[in-house]
């Protein structure tokens, strides 16, 4: 007799049912990057909602660690970030809303809000090249190739090194300390004098040129003129004119001083950066100041004294005032508006991991279109006012104008940068102006009948 036979039949193994852990990975980490940027959003709402936490955030980026705003922020940013990913991972395992199309709908949300603020504005309403305010033009590259021989990258301008000057925060307005550091230290500037002849040489030769073209690329990379050689020979040289006016040499004396005047002025119309610009303005101050002193201590002959004013010649003042801030921001426009986040940090800042993580997220922290319209309609205000010598005016505007467009949902960190980016034109104007009146009045002098001093 055989036994009965079941109804059901037998379960072979190589039918089992597959593994369903791949597909719950996949899952969670669905859930995690929607929870990463649902606290994105979240975090972006509160951030930009205070004054005190954009005043966090910007010694964050700048780097200040170890300043409590900074290491709040970064903890506020921690803190958010782990608790809405563990947020909702929890709830969505405690409500069961960890279907697919639970996920799917989260995402769906969140699309509209991560387009709105990866949208940029269309264009950009200041469009400045430096290449149209500081052209070349012919024989611009030699003159170049010589000024550039003390670059800031060139072997030369990388290992002079001119030692810290008794001259530092003095000027030749105030005769009596003035001439008093200058008696003191007469040998050391007769020795300095001797010592940097390869540089006078250089200057010399540099002021050849009846121009000098700035072919300097836009962006913080492009080799500047350094300021050390420029400075030794300024201020040296300025020191030697004082002894030999003190010497009775009057129109040796400006004679020293008429070259550093002359290519002062020389580095100033066609400057493609305002470290140029500025290194021109402080040398033209200082030597003008001393041709003052000069006039004023030793005899001067009228051709010494024609020469003099044809160095100290008038220009269009509010023409050049307004250069200072133009060629600022399209050197800033042509060569950082399209860096990535981490390298304009690193510009400003010792902590590169910062610009890292900013990278990842940056289409929707940064604008790069919109904050330089932002930008540009500071530096036109500014620049209004520079020319028109509202300099006073100039760091009350910057403050209203950042209390009126303070960091937002959208675009916050473009705000952020653009603050960080915009240097103290106040101290800028207003080195400028005064070197203007100098001039003015050094002009003036010399084309007047000499007197006694």
């Amino acid at each position: 007799m055989t036994p009965p036979t079941s109804s059901e039949p037998a379960r072979s193994p190589s039918v089992t049912s597959a593994p369903a852990w791949p597909l719950r990975v996949v899952r969670v980490l669905a859930l995690l990057i929607l929870a990463a940027a649902l606290s994105l959003v979240l975090g972006l709402a509160l951030f930009s909602s205070s004054p005190t936490f954009h005043s966090m955030f910007g010694a964050l980026l700048e780097g200040n660690t170890q300043v409590e705003g900074a290491l709040t922020a970064a903890l506020l940013t921690l803190g958010l970030v782990t608790l809405v990913t563990s947020s909702v991972l929890l709830l969505s395992w405690r409500l069961k809303l960890r279907s697919w199309w639970w996920i799917g709908g989260g995402y769906l949300a969140l699309a509209p809000i991560f387009f709105y603020l990866a949208t940029d504005d269309p264009s950009i309403r200041y469009p400045i090249r430096l290449e149209e305010i500081s052209p070349a033009f012919p024989g611009a590259e030699k003159g170049y190739e010589v000024l550039m021989r003390y670059g800031k990258l060139h072997p030369l301008g990388q290992t002079f090194v001119h030692p810290p000057s008794v001259l530092a925060g003095k000027s030749a307005l105030e005769p009596g300390l003035w001439r008093e550091t200058i008696l003191q230290n007469r040998a050391v500037f007769e020795f300095r004098w001797k010592e940097i002849a390869p540089v006078r040489t250089w200057w010399t030769e540099v002021n050849t040129f009846d121009r000098l073209a700035d072919l300097a690329p836009a962006g913080p990379d492009a080799e500047i003129l350094a300021y050390a050689p420029c400075r030794a020979i300024s201020q040296i040289g300025c020191a030697i004119a004082t002894l030999r006016a003190l010497d009775g040499h009057g129109d040796e004396a400006i004679d020293t001083l008429i070259p550093l005047i002359e290519v002062a002025r020389k580095l100033q119309p066609s400057g493609r950066t305002l470290v140029r610009l500025m290194i021109g303005v402080v040398i033209e101050r200082m030597a003008l100041e001393t041709a003052s002193f000069v006039l004023d201590t030793a005899p001067v002959s009228a051709a010494a004294r024609a020469r003099l004013a044809a160095a100290a010649r008038p220009d269009n003042a509010e023409l050049a005032a307004r250069r200072l801030l133009v060629v600022e921001y399209a050197n800033s426009l042509g060569g950082v508006r399209d860096m990535p986040i981490s390298a304009m940090l690193a510009l400003s800042t010792q902590h590169p991991w910062l610009g890292r993580f900013a990278d990842l997220l940056s289409p929707f922290l940064y604008n790069p279109r919109a904050s330089y319209n932002l930008y540009g309609e500071l530096y036109t205000d500014l620049q209004e006012m520079l020319a028109r010598r509202d300099v006073a005016k100039m760091s009350a505007r910057e403050q209203q104008f950042w209390q009126a467009h303070p960091p937002q949902f959208k675009n916050f960190l473009g705000t952020l940068i653009m603050r960080m980016a915009i240097p103290a034109y106040t101290k800028v104007g207003e080195s400028y102006w005064k070197t203007h009146d100098i001039r003015t009045k050094v002009h003036a002098r010399a084309l007047a009948s000499p007197s006694a001093p």
